[in-house]
């Protein structure tokens, strides 16, 4: 799971040590994401605010702006490329 840190006013710390509202830093992908709760915790004290979930989980993948895709010959979709990602098992 990756943590978050959020403020009493709903804005979430970000990367570069300021608050961000959720849409902004989802768009601009700016939410500081903790692996460790311990960490995510000692930087939610230093600033009196609460550890949640992060917006956007290790692990899962999002289409941000999916009417923004690249178009092929004659304004076409080209062919959708699947990503495959790891979470720690040995599927193979």
């Amino acid at each position: 799971m990756t943590y978050a840190v959020k403020s009493g006013d709903r804005t979430y710390l970000s990367v570069e040590d300021s608050w961000v509202d959720l849409d902004t830093g989802l768009k601009s992908d700016t939410i500081r994401g903790y692996t460790e709760f311990n960490e995510a915790m000692a930087d939610a004290d230093k600033h009196r605010a609460a550890v949640v979930a992060h917006p956007w989980p290790a692990g899962e993948q999002r289409e941000m702006f999916p009417l923004w895709v690249e178009l092929g010959p004659e304004g076409t979709m080209k062919d959708e490329i699947t990503i495959k990602t790891m979470r720690g098992d040995n599927n193979g």
